[in-house]
């Protein structure tokens, strides 16, 4: 009987997706690292709740500029990012961007006036 050869099998090579996806969860680390796993807007310590514990992309991440900056995320809890309509706090930057808009600029205004500037910039 003649054995059968076995395939071997290659590592697929990493698409830009996945490289993007590796590097976003290294910034979305380094975002809530930076706020000591707190919630910017509640203050709540998710330190002991790191599934509650998310990092928003202020400006989308679909602009390039500042997908990777740091200064363009903040720490949230599940409740203040809103991603998920039934659960989330009704001022929250998915639910009202012009809320969060202006809290940013009163409380984070370092952060608020850097992204404005980017955003001005912008082609």
């Amino acid at each position: 009987m003649a054995q059968s050869k076995k395939k071997i099998k290659r590592p697929k090579p990493l698409t830009y997706t996945k490289i993007d996806n590796i590097v976003l969860k290294k910034w979305a680390l380094k975002v809530k690292e930076r706020d000591n796993w707190i919630c910017q807007v509640c203050k709540k310590d998710l330190r002991d709740n790191t599934r509650n514990c998310h990092a928003h992309h202020i400006i989308p991440k679909i602009i390039k500029e500042t997908r990777y900056d740091i200064d363009n995320g903040i720490t949230l809890c599940a409740y203040h990012h809103g991603g998920n309509p039934r659960l989330a706090a009704p001022y929250s930057p998915h639910q009202n961007a012009l809320w969060f808009s202006n809290w940013l600029k009163y409380n984070k205004n370092t952060i608020y006036v850097k992204l404005m500037n980017i955003l001005r910039n912008l082609p």
